[in-house]
């Protein structure tokens, strides 16, 4: 083993490899149109002339200009990366499925890449497009889309693999436009998600045959398997939800008040399964496979059963990012001790983990839980030796404790600036809410493998199901008792990319500070704190400038909020505000962005009565379902009108009386009317904006 003063990137040969792969595959990214030709060819040529050039060089050149056959492979590298985003972007091809008209008179042939999933209206299933038939002409083509088949009693007799003609009623996905909202559409399209279609029973029908991964279908009777155990032994639908979510990360039956509750302590990873699921089997299979440690063969044996059962696991738990790191970096660490006697070092683990998987999925760069994952992993490792050896304690209990806590302080420190630019919220109570979440879903989680054991055995396995019901039930009253609790969590925050690199490079000095005890690290950390603190003084006072007009798109709702400066007055359903799930999807995200709190002492600048509201200069008329047509003595002066709830309205009416206004249909229309609305203004030459095909309406208000 080298010894320990040798630096990381010598003894850790990915940790030099992996940034050139990212380098590539940000280029990738950043650069999806650029032509094969003018991305990954030039740096794979600028490799290959360093190469030749250090190969043509005398000794003594060669040893002046070392540095190029590195040079040379990290080009290669970058131009690889920059291939694997090609290679893996769909929409390259020419049989790509988003190059088809939607909602056509075609018929398409596609394949299930998952068994249905129940939803409150629809069962829900992603496919893979195969063919599109048009007439007597059959073409195939490549793309994946979200099927919603509307519920008619029982369940679509259907599963993995099996393949279905269906009518063409696909539409792009779309996002909701909202600021500061989740980027649905661009999650998707990394998942080769370009569609989705709300399907009738006339719409479709089961083709005979089925085809798919054999692997991959296995994979799913096993969960199927392991979810029936859970739902029949594991008393109360909360509490069984959450066993399928720490065991398999299945959370499609998972509460989602709970859920949030779990986020809001700091503890969600708990239910994410990543590499404490996975460590805890691994040192479980270690026991159990010890008595096959001696002799050549016996340990050839156990290392094939441990990898077998590691990614046995990742299989049945969908493969993930996190569990897939955790898995190959195991995997990795069983195949060193198993062939060549030697653990390897933890950081090349990650990065060879982190390389490998890029390589097979260079969208996984841009996931979120590939992206905290690694960074917590890659905190524990660097930040939680030192930080354990600031306090010695004699007894174990007390030393236990602290070992937790440094581990808690290294990954949260690190997935920080993440958080912060996800989620707009960090968890103050996290520190206590891992001391009792971690051991205890740790011993929950072991009860539910030994409950998978005993299943075939009735009377020993329902009693086992009930104490992990009653233990899963203490664990989700506590959190949500610590998550009603006042001031537990710092939420709002507003961070961009500029705030969260400064934030990462202040990590990075601290860490530096507490490993090698160096003052200048720590005065490079205060020197970024106050270039941070200026970056969010310019940005509080460009915001306390702002005037905006916003419609919400939420479908089924009403939602404006007009914003001056830190604040924002709400128009619109109020149910909205009563329910936090709704509230936190979809105001809470634009809320954020804008830095605007609710104004509850009212606004000289807003003036409302009835249907009327001015807000500055800014005139609207919002028109509902109880609007009735009049005629009015003179034309009205109006800027925007708002048409919400079905208002009863021609456009007509609305030309002839409201001249010059223009016309925004929220998301709380009805669809049809919405189209029919949409064609008259067309024919009317109305100026009108549809905010369910278009997403938030957004009115900047000069200053």
């Amino acid at each position: 083993m080298l010894p320990p003063q040798v630096p990381l990137w010598k003894r850790a040969p990915f940790v030099r490899l992996l940034p050139p792969l990212i380098a590539g595959i940000g280029a990738g990214l950043l650069f999806p149109r650029l032509p094969f030709p003018l991305s990954a060819t030039i740096p794979a040529l600028m490799a290959a002339v360093c190469y030749a050039v250090y190969r043509c060089l005398p000794l003594a050149g060669r040893f002046r200009y070392r540095y190029l056959p590195g040079l040379s492979i990290h080009l290669a590298l970058l131009a690889l990366g920059w291939l694997a985003v090609q290679r893996a972007d769909w929409s390259r091809r020419d049989d790509f499925s988003g190059k088809l008209p939607p909602a056509d008179s075609s018929y398409i042939v596609a394949r299930l890449d998952e068994p249905p999933i129940e939803k409150p209206k629809t069962w829900k299933a992603e496919v893979t497009l195969l063919e599109i038939i048009r007439g007597k002409t059959r073409e195939k083509i490549k793309g994946r889309a979200l099927l919603y088949f509307r519920k008619a009693g029982a369940p679509p007799p259907l599963y993995y693999g099996d393949r279905i003609l269906m009518r063409n009623r696909l539409q792009p996905i779309r996002n909701s436009g909202n600021p500061g909202g989740f980027d649905y559409r661009a999650y998707c399209a990394r998942q080769h998600l370009y569609h989705q279609a709300f399907l009738q029973a006339a719409d479709w029908q089961r083709l005979a045959g089925s085809s798919g991964n054999t692997l991959k279908k296995l994979s799913f009777r096993c969960r199927d398997g392991c979810l029936a155990v859970l739902e029949r032994y594991v008393p109360g639908t909360r509490e069984a939800g959450f066993a399928e979510a720490l065991l398999l990360g299945y959370r499609d039956n998972l509460d989602k008040t709970l859920l949030q509750a779990y986020a809001n302590t700091g503890i969600v990873h708990i239910i994410a399964v990543s590499g404490l699921h996975v460590g805890l089997i691994y040192l479980i299979l270690l026991v159990l496979l010890r008595p096959l440690s001696t002799g050549r063969q016996g340990q050839l044996l156990r290392g094939i059963l441990l990898l077998a059962a590691l990614w046995g696991f990742a299989a049945l738990t969908g493969a993930g990012p996190s569990v897939m790191r955790a898995a190959l970096m195991f995997s990795i660490l069983a195949a060193g001790v198993l062939f060549i006697q030697r653990r390897d070092d933890t950081g090349n683990r990650l990065a060879a983990s982190a390389f490998l998987l890029l390589c097979g999925n260079p969208y996984w760069l841009m996931d979120v839980g590939f992206q905290l994952s690694y960074l917590a992993v890659l905190g524990i490792v660097l930040f939680q030796p030192p930080l354990a050896r600031l306090f010695r304690f004699p007894y174990r209990l007390p030393a236990a404790v602290w070992k937790v806590t440094a581990t808690t302080l290294a990954a949260q420190v690190f997935t920080l600036p993440l958080c912060l630019y996800y989620f707009h919220q960090f968890p103050l109570l996290f520190l206590l809410s891992n001391l009792v979440a971690v051991p205890a879903s740790s011993a929950i989680l072991v009860a539910i493998l030994m409950l998978l054991a005993l299943s075939p055995f009735p009377l020993p396995a329902g009693w086992l199901g009930k104490a992990i019901g009653w233990s899963i039930a203490r664990l989700n009253d506590l959190t949500l008792q610590m998550d009603s609790l006042p001031h537990t969590r710092w939420e709002g925050i507003s961070t961009g990319v500029t705030e969260t690199v400064l934030l990462f490079l202040v990590t990075g000095c601290l860490a530096a500070w507490l490993m090698r005890r160096q003052p200048r690290n720590l005065l490079w950390a205060l020197a970024l704190c106050a270039l941070l603190a200026g970056r969010y003084g310019m940005r509080r006072a460009a915001t306390r400038q702002q005037k905006k007009i916003i419609v919400y798109n939420i479908p089924g709702y009403t939602a404006m909020d007009l914003v001056d400066g830190l604040h924002s007055y709400f128009i619109g359903d109020t149910a909205l505000l009563r329910q936090p799930l709704l509230y936190r999807y979809h105001l809470f995200p634009a809320r954020t962005l804008l830095q605007v709190h609710p104004d509850r002492h009212g606004n000289r600048h807003i003036f409302k009565k009835g249907p009327y509201l001015q807000f500055y200069h800014i005139r609207l008329l919002l028109l509902d379902s109880s609007f009735r047509s009049f005629i009015p003595a003179a034309t009205l002066a109006v800027d925007y009108v708002i048409l919400r709830q079905n208002p009863p309205v021609s456009m007509r009416w609305i030309g002839k009386y409201l001249p010059g206004s223009r016309l925004v249909f929220d998301a709380s229309n009805a669809p049809w009317r919405i189209r029919k609305w949409k064609s008259e203004c067309e024919a009317l030459n109305l100026p009108c904006f549809s905010v369910p095909d278009k997403g938030a309406w957004i009115a900047d208000i000069p200053r």
